[in-house]
């Protein structure tokens, strides 16, 4: 997997394998700024990671926090 932060006229982007996934269309193909390779493992490590935070940010809602 590819993830590429693009520089564009109207602020930065992220794609995922030449697909944007947020952010303003780069008009005029912008300028990559950072590139990230990643293997299938690494990205379901991430997965794993992400969702343990957005875990722990919802048990201070569940606690009243």
């Amino acid at each position: 997997m590819t993830i590429e932060l693009i520089s564009g006229v109207e602020g930065y982007c992220l794609s995922v394998n030449d697909t944007r996934i947020c952010g303003p269309k780069p008009w005029g193909g912008g300028k990559v700024v950072k590139t990230w390779h990643l293997s299938e493992a690494q990205v379901y490590e991430l997965e794993d990671l992400c969702r343990k935070q957005i875990e722990w940010m919802q048990s201070f809602d569940k606690n009243g926090v």
